[in-house]
């Protein structure tokens, strides 16, 4: 069974760093990187004050209130230094430009938990060595359905969302996910396909309310 979301780049400002960082003891030692004068917040401790964090090899390793140095240097001064977001609700997962602008709003695990992937399967395999963020998703019911009541559906990507701008007319949703009624066979085959996916690491299960 597939791991439930795959990870590229741990944040920088995990939860459990800041917590252990806050408890360290100060200790003389040259860093990679300090960022200086920030609002260090971590939800996990409560902890909320301005100080200065140190990295060393890509971990957190100091939260002080004493001066630090290191090779690199980020003037923090009124910005929030935290762990890195998680946004529930996003199609754009697979996108580069939308995932450089999750970043930049310190977004580092966006997931597609409304509309969701399928097959799941073939959206971690389109997704693993180039995200630039974290991601997951639910399985998708859309998905699902589109397949059932168009067989000739067949996603490339796994990505719903993608499929209906898509031109290969394979690829592309038709909607009669949204206006048909299954059968009872239909509707035990649709079941059958979602329990596949939770299986494969699907989140939860995808249904938008349409």
């Amino acid at each position: 069974m597939r791991a439930h979301f795959r990870m590229k780049h741990a944040a920088v400002f995990l939860v459990s760093a800041l917590a252990c960082a806050i408890a360290a003891p100060s200790i003389a030692a040259d860093y990679d990187l300090v960022i200086l004068n920030g609002r260090v917040m971590d939800p996990e401790s409560k902890f909320d004050a301005v100080r200065n964090v140190a990295v060393k090899n890509g971990k957190i390793v100091r939260i002080t209130e004493d001066k630090i140095t290191g090779t690199e240097t980020i003037d923090a001064k009124n910005h929030v230094v935290s762990s890195g977001f998680i946004d529930t609700h996003v199609h754009i997962v697979d996108h580069p430009f939308g995932q450089k602008l999750m970043l930049r709003d310190g977004v580092t695990t966006p997931l597609d938990l409304e509309v969701g992937a399928y097959p799941v399967d073939r959206f971690y395999d389109h997704m693993a060595g180039k995200s630039q963020t974290n991601y997951g998703a639910t399985v998708s019911t859309i998905g699902i359905r589109e397949k059932v009541f168009n067989p000739k559906y067949t996603s490339a990507t796994g990505i719903v969302t993608t499929d209906i701008f898509a031109k290969d007319e394979h690829a592309f949703v038709d909607m009669k996910w949204s206006g048909t009624v299954p059968t009872d066979k239909q509707i035990t085959q649709i079941n059958g396909l979602i329990e596949a996916g939770l299986k494969r690491g699907a989140l939860g299960v995808g249904a938008p309310v349409g």
